[in-house]
């Protein structure tokens, strides 16, 4: 039969964290005591080894919490004493003092600073309305600056932007350029740039514009250089890239109010072209849209629908009706070619349809007519 294992029990060494402890608080270290377990102790214990007579190491740590001075003066009872408790001088110390912590204690504000709002609390019972304020978006309709314009003739530059601040190409918002001007400007007045694209041809008129694509407003701030009528501008404000090499026109490009308020022209005017018309024939909503005029009676501010040939665009029994799928909003008219602002579109507005009289509707405009409750006959 196997001798059972042999239990002896070890001592712990302090570690680092103690020790460092102990001397910021100016004590001895001190190894927590390891007490003799008595065999009985650890008769439940259960302690798995092999049958093998090795010995077995069992390391007991034993940290108490230590013992104050402070806390036993007095507490000592006579019932405590009867009972047979017996605490060694030796094992008291006295409470560790902690240093105060550093820095001044600030005084509590007596008096809040006016830049803080005052908390009231709210009164109970007291019925709230919430009102809904209409706002100045709501009250007035958005405007737009057209980022193309369409010209009768071709325009006769100001300028042109020479040289970009940054050394790019471009120049954005709050960048500054050099425009090399063709005679002398207002140093504070306001110039935009333009950049020619192509010109507007008409299916029936042939050509009736040319379309320039708007960089930017630049607001000029200095004359550089006297003899070389150099000007340095700040662009403030952009809907497309200011580019070097860029043409300057004086004064600002119109801003659209993207509303269908305004005058309804029933004539018949045909879209002739639009936006990057040289890369696309298609045009939605926001798009802007050139149309010729031919000889029709249209003003800036104008609202006129426009329709589509139903044979143009699908197969149907009827190729020749026309159909309205949307509004424009005319901003500029020069001579045979008039810019405008595709503010409805309930269909592509496509190059070659034509305006009309019949305007679209469209939710919310439209009213549902449910028919009348019928009735039951009576018994």
């Amino acid at each position: 039969e196997a001798s059972p294992p042999e239990i002896r029990v070890v001592k712990d060494e302090p570690d680092q964290l103690t020790e460092q402890s102990y001397a910021a608080f100016e004590r001895e270290v001190v190894v927590p005591v390891v007490q003799e377990v008595p065999s009985q102790d650890l008769k439940d214990i259960d302690i798995s080894v092999p049958l093998s007579g090795k010995k077995l190491e069992v390391k007991a740590i034993i940290n108490e919490a230590p013992v104050y001075q402070e806390d036993m003066e007095g507490k000592i009872t006579q019932a405590d004493l009867e009972a047979g408790v017996v605490i060694e001088q030796g094992e008291l110390i006295p409470r560790p003092r902690i240093p105060p912590p550093d820095g001044e204690k600030r005084s509590v504000l007596r008096k809040i600073p006016s830049s803080f709002k005052e908390l009231r609390p709210r009164a109970p019972n007291k019925t709230v309305t919430i009102q809904r304020r209409n706002s100045d978006a709501e009250k007035n309709p958005p405007a737009v600056v057209p980022s193309y314009m369409a010209f009768e003739n071709e325009q006769e530059p100001m300028g042109e932007i020479v040289e970009v601040d940054s050394g790019e190409f471009v120049a954005s918002i709050g960048q500054l350029v050099l425009i090399e001007a063709n005679e002398p400007m207002t140093v504070g007045s306001k110039v935009y740039s333009v950049v020619s694209k192509y010109k507007v041809t008409s299916p029936e008129n042939g050509r009736v514009g040319y379309a320039y694509e708007v960089g930017g407003i630049i607001k000029l701030i200095e004359l550089a250089d006297e003899k070389k009528q150099i000007y340095r501008g700040q662009v403030v404000y952009a809907v497309n890239p200011v580019r070097l090499g860029a043409d300057i026109l004086l004064g600002q490009p119109p801003r659209v109010p993207a509303s269908t308020k305004g005058r309804r022209t029933t004539g018949e005017l045909i879209v002739a072209g639009g936006e990057e018309a040289e890369d696309r024939k298609f045009f939605g909503d926001g798009s802007i849209v050139f149309l010729d005029v031919n000889k029709t009676d249209v003003r800036v501010g104008d609202v006129l629908a426009v329709q589509s040939r139903r044979g143009e665009r699908k197969k149907t029994l009827l190729p020749d009706l026309m159909t309205p799928i949307g509004i424009l909003k005319v901003f500029q008219v020069s001579g045979t070619v008039a810019s405008a602002f595709v503010v409805v579109a309930t269909d592509e507005v496509r190059v070659g349809d034509r305006t009309g009289p019949n305007f679209p509707t469209r939710l919310p405009d439209l009213v549902l007519e449910a028919p009348l409750i019928s009735s039951a006959p009576a018994d």
